[in-house]
């Protein structure tokens, strides 16, 4: 039609572009638009904004951010649909310092938003000022939506419950979803999951497998993730062996599928009740019914059997996880390294160190502690200091954990000028000394006395 002289409207192009824009197909969507403009029309507001969520979506929110700054430049003018998707990509992009400005730029133009961008905004806020454990600014904004008019919906209300659970209150977290009936709001299965979890976290697994009842008791069936939850919180308090009978009760109900998660957990849970055969039975009955255990099952695995001091069988769990060909990740490293170390074999878990090397990661502070830990147990702290200045030119600070290890080495061996020089730098970086770097100190200290004492008489 466009070669026999008819232009498409203004209207064609604009639901055109949309509908390739929620089919993902960016590339004929900026066709599209090159073309709108081409034949004499202006890119118009909900072109602009559908492609910005567009290019969100796909994860270039560099590129939505360059067409929201250029609005000015089509003539155009962002409303509260616009700002909302901007708010929406920042935050889902992990750039909420951009969606607050975006948000403040929002207000001072006078727009009031709509529960869409409320809710982008609070799920992002919540989501970061969780991380910094700052729930009350997440509570602030929830207030001010509040006062505003924005009835939460249920998502909101999800979040908010989760921010509570994570930062540990489970009082707040309960009051929300008792408001949920007076708001004419119904929890789903997603709000009963994160108060489930919550409870565990808490050590609380009455409270936990009681909320699961209040689930099933008002309809609402448990996803996958609701089961690997409790089974999982469960095994994390101390109930493994009811966990093991849950999964199998419900496996056979064909409710669900374990996955590699579940028997991780059930793994995790045994191993910390130090019953390494029924951790081993977990993890011969996962591979014989085809879940195929990953770094995480091998890494329990070894770690738990390291501190069990069972590490000849460590070694073969390490040699089944290798004929898998599941690569090592620098826990499983720094998990079998501190085993050695801590059996005072140096030689193989200086091997393993060089290893990590080799294969491209990096040692962690965990694995350099260990290190000189086992070199400290020793007698050569030449090794560890040589250690501990590589571990600085690698950018890794020394903790608290770092210092005693090293000022206890150096006081066994008699120096005390390089020992008063690390506690004297431990100091500077505002390390402040516990109770068992004191120990340390003073147990040395008097142990130098009583042999001085004993020299003199």
């Amino acid at each position: 039609m466009k070669g026999r002289g008819w232009v498409p409207s203004e209207g064609t192009y604009t639901n055109r572009i949309t509908a390739c824009v929620k089919q993902g197909n960016m590339v004929e969507a900026l066709r599209l638009k090159d073309e709108t403009v081409s034949n004499g029309h202006q890119m118009n507001l909900v072109v602009a904004t559908s492609l910005m969520k567009g290019y969100h979506v796909q994860g270039s929110l560099s590129s939505a951010l360059d067409l929201f700054d250029k609005l000015s430049e089509y003539g155009l003018t962002p409303n509260k649909v616009t700002y909302a998707v901007i708010i929406e990509g920042c935050c889902k992009n992990g750039n909420v310092e951009k969606a607050l400005q975006v948000y403040r730029q929002m207000k001072l133009a006078g727009i009031k938003p709509n529960v869409y961008g409320e809710h982008s905004v609070i799920k992002g806020f919540l989501t970061w000022f969780c991380k910094k454990g700052q729930i009350d600014k997440a509570q602030n904004i929830w207030d001010k939506m509040v006062d505003n008019g924005v009835l939460p919906s249920i998502t909101l209300y999800n979040n908010m419950i989760l921010g509570s659970c994570r930062n540990g209150n489970m009082d707040r977290a309960l009051e929300l979803f008792s408001e949920l009936p007076k708001k004419h709001l119904k929890a789903n299965v997603i709000t009963y999951s994160i108060l489930i979890d919550g409870y565990f976290r808490k050590g609380d697994s009455d409270k936990a497998e009681n909320m699961f009842n209040q689930m099933s008791s008002s309809g609402i069936f448990p996803t996958d993730y609701t089961f690997n939850i409790v089974i999982s919180g469960m095994s994390k308090v101390g109930k493994t062996s009811e966990a093991k009978d849950l999964l199998k009760q419900i496996v056979a109900s064909g409710l669900f599928l374990p996955t590699c998660m579940s028997y991780n957990s059930l793994i995790n849970g045994f191993l910390k009740e130090d019953d390494v055969n029924s951790a081993l039975t977990v993890y011969r009955e996962m591979c014989d019914n085809g879940i195929c255990p990953d770094v995480v099952t091998y890494t329990t695995l070894i770690d738990g059997l390291c501190k069990s001091n069972n590490i000849d069988l460590a070694l073969k769990i390490l040699t089944e996880m290798r004929n898998r060909e599941i690569k090592l990740d620098v826990i499983t490293y720094a998990v079998l390294i501190d085993g050695f170390c801590k059996r005072r074999d140096m030689k193989s878990a200086s091997q393993l160190f060089d290893e990590i090397l080799q294969v491209g990661l990096s040692p962690n502070l965990f694995v350099y502690n260990s290190m000189l830990s086992g070199f400290r147990n020793v007698n050569n702290m030449e090794a560890a200091l040589v250690l501990r200045d590589r571990m600085i030119s690698e950018g890794v600070s020394c903790d608290l954990e770092t210092y005693t290890t090293l000022i206890d080495g150096l006081l066994k061996d008699g120096k005390i000028v390089l020992e008063s020089d690390l506690f004297t730098e431990m100091l500077g970086k505002g390390i402040t000394p516990d109770d068992i770097t004191y120990t340390v100190l003073v147990t040395v200290f008097a142990i130098e006395v009583r042999l001085r004492m004993h020299t003199r008489s």
